[in-house]
């Protein structure tokens, strides 16, 4: 019975982000139950009568045993599991950048812990409530002392597109009249097109640097 509840319990969690479901006396609210028995282990726990089995499993679920801890705990057990596996990783491969999916195609839990640690940075998560919950500033420094970037995508984009600008004016200085040999600069030549039939429709940084190279005018 106990597993039962704790199941709704991580339930709750993964759907809202905590789990502290509210305690009410109102038997129509959906978490009327499971609010009780909320109430129910931190009353064990007061009473010392809960196992150590029990008080770790709900702070894998970063458990609120009082009101005066009511202050996010930065670290648990579940989320340093995760975080010393990308420190290892780190440290293997000289960056914190995880990819979401294997070379197989299967889907990296890692990769995607990684990029659920991003996504509560940037954007947040809804509680219950319809506040929003972010991540923790203490967890946050730990990322970043182990080198994560928190706008990777964006980081990773700019590179791309800065690694196109200079191929493209590498072919303008060679061929200022942008003729160069049948065959050679596929690459560059597509990107330019490309550029031109999207411009509207790109990002205002890429605009202006197209613009201001005079790539586009």
């Amino acid at each position: 019975m106990w597993e039962g509840n704790y199941e709704l319990l991580k339930a709750y969690y993964d759907e809202y982000g905590d789990s502290d479901v509210p305690h009410t006396r109102d038997k129509e609210d959906p978490f009327y139950s499971l609010g009780n028995w909320v109430a129910t282990q931190k009353t064990y726990y007061n009473n010392d009568v809960l196992s150590d089995y029990k008080i770790e499993k709900l702070n894998d679920l970063d458990f609120i045993w009082s009101k005066e801890l009511a202050e996010f705990n930065p670290i648990n057990k579940n989320w340093l599991a995760n975080y010393n596996e990308l420190k290892k990783w780190a440290e293997k491969y000289e960056n914190a950048h995880v990819p979401q999916t294997n070379p197989d195609k299967t889907k990296n839990k890692l990769g995607k812990w990684l990029n659920d640690q991003r996504h509560l940075k940037r954007n947040g998560i809804k509680r219950k409530d319809g506040t929003l919950r972010y991540l923790e500033e203490e967890r946050e420094a730990l990322l970043l002392e182990i080198g994560v970037d928190f706008n990777h995508k964006e980081n990773k984009d700019i590179d791309s597109f800065e690694k196109q600008i200079q191929a493209y004016l590498s072919m303008k200085f060679q061929y200022p009249n942008l003729k160069p040999p049948i065959g050679t600069f596929k690459a560059e030549r597509e990107v330019l097109a490309q550029w031109k039939f999207h411009f509207n429709k790109l990002p205002d940084w890429k605009q202006k640097r197209l613009l201001n190279e005079k790539i586009i005018s």
